[in-house]
This record gives structure tokens, C-alpha cells and sequence, in this order.
């Protein structure tokens, strides 16, 4: 997850090309947005990097596309549920922190209870898929804590099947061939 913090008035839509330029290192192939994005500008800042926008036209554009990808826009519910579950914490609802770096541990620390709580929840209720590209000994260095690393090692083990599959990541093999296209 990768944000850009601004100032409390500050509109998202001028900042979408910062947006699109913090995150991941690959190239992801669409972008997804509200209405809130819907500029010239911001369609073509997407288009430039190879990013097809997923953002939908508001209803006074006066020359709209016959097609749009309604069933990938259906995705962005999930996103907005992610963020609503960030949201319920109160220091990152109110952006209580002064700096980027605080605010960043803060979510970080908030994604870590959502996660955790997300596998004791589901804990022997029903089936639970988990990938990683990072070994268990090492997530202790993502969590920051033995004592919770272990918890959800605990639960996430117990009665499982693991697959361990070793290799190049098709992902990145496909965004690096994107890449070199470009």
C-alpha cells in the first residue's frame, strides 16, 4: 500500500499522476477510480504509463465512451471496504499524525490487526488461502513482533496444506516484458 499525503483541502484528482507513480515496483494494468477522477488530465497520465483507466464519466461529459468495464469497476468495493476498515481507526481517520513516516507505521500497524483478526476470525470456520513470497522465518520482519508472528503462524498452520513453489513470479516476468515494450 502506498499513499500521498496532502494537505486537508487538497483535491485527490490533482495528484492522481503522484498516485500513480508511488506505487509498487510493477506496472499494474489498470487503475481504478471514482468519479471524482474523471479528467482528460488524469486518463491521460494513465495511458502514458500503459495503465488502462477504470474511472467513470460523469453524467454532464459530454462525449462518453460506448463501453465501459463495469465488472472491473465492481472491484473497487473491495478496495473501499479495505480502506473503511483502515478508516475505523481512529488516529488514521483523523490523520492525527504530523508526519508521512508516523502516519505510515500507524497504518502499517492497523493493516497487521486487520490481518490478524481476519485469520482468527476465519480460524477453523472455513477455508483460508494465503500466498507469500517471503518465507515464515522472515515474517517477523514484516509484522515487527515475535509474539504476533507467531499467533498467526499458529492459526494459519494448524490443519493446513502448504504448497511451496519455487520459481520466477509469472507477474513480474509479465510486467517486465511490458517494459522492455516500452
Amino acid at each position: 500500500m502506498a499513499f500521498h499525503l496532502t494537505g486537508a483541502e487538497a483535491s485527490d484528482s490533482r495528484n492522481f499522476a503522484v498516485l500513480l507513480d508511488i506505487g509498487p515496483d510493477i506496472t499494474p494494468r489498470a487503475v481504478i477510480g471514482d468519479k471524482g477522477y474523471d479528467a482528460k488530465a488524469n486518463r491521460a497520465a494513465a495511458r502514458r504509463r500503459g495503465i488502462c483507466p477504470v474511472i467513470p464519466y460523469r453524467e454532464n461529459t459530454k462525449h462518453k465512451p460506448a463501453f465501459f468495464p463495469k465488472i472491473l469497476y465492481a472491484g473497487r468495493a473491495r478496495i473501499e471496504q479495505g480502506n473503511g476498515k483502515l478508516k475505523r481507526f481512529k488516529r488514521i481517520a483523523l490523520r492525527c499524525e504530523k508526519t508521512a513516516q508516523n502516519f505510515a507505521a500507524f497504518v502499517s500497524l492497523a493493516c497487521t490487526f486487520i490481518l490478524v483478526k481476519s485469520v482468527h476470525t476465519a480460524y477453523e470456520r472455513g477455508s483460508t488461502l494465503v500466498t507469500s513470497n517471503l518465507p515464515f522465518d522472515e515474517w517477523t520482519g514484516v509484522f515487527g513482533s515475535k509474539r504476533l508472528t507467531g499467533a498467526l503462524l499458529d492459526r494459519l498452520t494448524h490443519h493446513v496444506h502448504i504448497l511451496e513453489m519455487n520459481g520466477d513470479s509469472y507477474r513480474l516476468k509479465q510486467s517486465k516484458q511490458r517494459q522492455r515494450r516500452t
